[in-house]
C-alpha cells in the first residue's frame, strides 16, 4: 500500500495511540485522536482519509455515533470498529447504524488489522472511483440534454434560461436539502419540448392560444421530460420535479400529487415559468401588476412559494447591446439579431442564449461556408 494513504486511529487509550503509531507510522500517513471531537478536529483539517478505525466506548461520543456522523457527512470514509467490549448487540449497532466495514475485537494482532486496513483502503478506492465515474456521466448526461435544447428549440431553451435567477433567489430563502436537484430541474425543465416544433412553443409564448390537439401536446412535455431524465442515476427526484412543474397547487394538471405533496421545487417552478409567460406577453406591464394576476389564480399556486416569490421579483433583463465576432462568441450570451450563414441559413433567432454547444457549432461554420458578422449580442443581468 501507497505511504499517502490516510489513515485515523481514535481511542482514549494514549498508549494504545502510540501503539498504532509505531506499527502502521512507516506504512501510511496515521493521525491519532483521543476522542470525537479531536478526530471530528482532524477530519476536517487533514482529510479526506482514507480509514478511520474507532474505539467503540469512548468518553462523550461512543463509536457507533461517531460512524453514524461520518456515514452521514463523509460516506465516502471506511468506518473499522476496534473494542474489546465484542457483544453482539454491539456489533448490531455498529453495523447498522455506523455502517462498518470490519468490526475488530481487541486486543487485535498486528497483522488482522493490517490486512483490515489494507481491505478499507481498497473499498474507498473502489468507492471513490465509482461516484467521480457516475459523477461524471451525471455531468455529461446533462450537459449533452442541454446542448440537445438549445439546438433543437431554442425558446424553450431560453425560457428555462430566464427562470434561472428567479429560482435562485426562492432556492436562497427556501434552503433546500439539495440545491443542485432544483438548479438541475430548472436547466432541464423544458428537455420534453425537444419534441415538439418551435412554432408551437412560440405561439404560446406570445399568444397563449393554442388549436386544441397541439395544446394536448404541449401539455405533455413535462411528463416527456420526466421519461427522459429519469433512467439518469441520481436524477429519479429531478424526473419527479420536472414531471410536476406544471402541476396546479389543487391538482389540476400534469403529475400525480397535490398541494404540499407536489416537490417544492415543482411548485416554486410553476409561479416562475408562469410569471415568465406572462411577462413575455405583457411585456411592458409593471411586475406588481404581473403579481397581481398570479394572485388571482385561485387553487394555482402554494400560498408560501407564491409570497416568497412576490419578495424576489427581480426578472433578468438584457444588457447593452455590442458586437463580436464569432470568434470571440461565449456562452451565456443572448443574441441581438439573428445568427444567419454566409449562404442565408439562419443557425438561431435573435433572443437565443449561446451554449457550448451553439459555441462549438459556430466554429464548424466557420470552417465551412462562413458566419455573417459581426454578431450582435448582449448578457443576461439581473436588475
Amino acid at each position: 500500500m501507497d505511504r499517502d494513504e490516510k489513515v485515523l486511529f481514535v481511542d482514549d487509550d494514549a498508549l494504545v495511540l502510540k501503539d498504532f503509531i509505531r506499527l502502521f507510522g512507516r506504512r501510511y500517513r496515521v493521525s491519532t485522536a483521543p476522542n470525537v471531537v479531536e478526530a471530528m478536529k482532524w477530519i476536517h483539517q487533514e482529510g479526506p482519509f482514507a480509514v478511520v478505525i474507532s474505539d467503540l466506548k469512548m468518553p462523550l461520543v461512543d463509536g457507533v455515533t461517531f460512524f453514524k456522523r461520518l456515514h452521514d457527512t463523509i460516506p465516502d470514509t471506511v468506518r473499522i470498529l476496534l473494542t474489546g467490549h465484542g457483544s453482539l448487540d454491539a456489533a448490531m449497532d455498529a453495523i447498522n447504524q455506523g455502517h462498518i466495514f470490519r468490526f475488530l475485537t481487541k486486543p487485535c494482532a498486528p497483522e488482522i488489522l493490517d490486512q483490515a486496513i489494507q481491505g478499507g483502503i481498497r473499498q474507498y478506492h473502489l468507492v471513490v472511483a465509482e461516484r467521480e465515474l457516475l459523477e461524471n456521466t451525471l455531468k455529461g448526461a446533462i450537459h449533452m440534454l442541454v446542448g440537445v435544447l438549445g439546438l433543437t428549440n431554442p425558446i424553450a431553451f431560453n425560457r428555462a434560461a430566464r427562470i434561472q435567477p428567479l429560482v435562485q433567489q426562492m432556492m436562497a430563502i427556501f434552503n433546500p436539502a439539495s440545491p443542485w436537484e432544483w438548479e438541475t430541474a430548472t436547466i432541464l425543465s423544458q428537455i420534453g419540448c425537444t419534441t415538439l416544433f418551435p412554432e408551437i412553443i412560440e405561439t404560446l409564448y406570445l399568444k397563449g392560444i393554442l388549436p386544441p390537439e397541439e395544446r394536448a401536446l404541449y401539455d405533455e412535455h413535462p411528463l416527456v421530460g420526466a421519461r427522459l431524465v429519469r433512467p439518469i442515476p441520481r436524477l429519479e427526484m429531478v424526473a419527479d420535479i420536472i414531471a410536476h412543474q406544471e402541476r396546479l397547487f389543487d391538482g389540476r394538471g400534469p403529475g400525480s400529487q397535490t398541494g404540499e405533496k407536489i416537490p417544492l421545487a415543482a411548485r416554486v417552478l410553476k409561479v416562475a415559468l408562469d410569471f415568465d409567460l406572462l411577462k413575455a406577453r405583457h411585456n411592458d406591464a409593471p411586475n406588481d401588476q404581473l403579481l397581481k394576476i398570479l394572485q388571482s389564480r385561485s387553487g394555482w399556486y402554494d400560498p408560501k412559494v407564491l409570497e416568497v416569490f412576490a419578495g424576489v421579483m427581480d426578472t433578468p433583463r438584457l444588457g447593452q447591446m455590442r458586437e463580436v465576432t464569432a470568434g470571440t462568441l461565449l456562452k451565456g450570451m443572448i443574441l441581438g439579431r439573428d445568427l444567419v450563414t454566409k449562404d442565408g441559413r439562419v443557425l438561431l433567432k435573435s433572443g437565443s442564449l449561446v451554449t457550448q454547444a451553439v459555441v462549438e457549432r459556430i466554429n464548424l461554420f466557420r470552417q465551412g461556408s462562413g458566419i455573417e458578422e459581426p454578431i450582435l449580442v448582449c448578457d443576461l443581468i439581473v436588475k
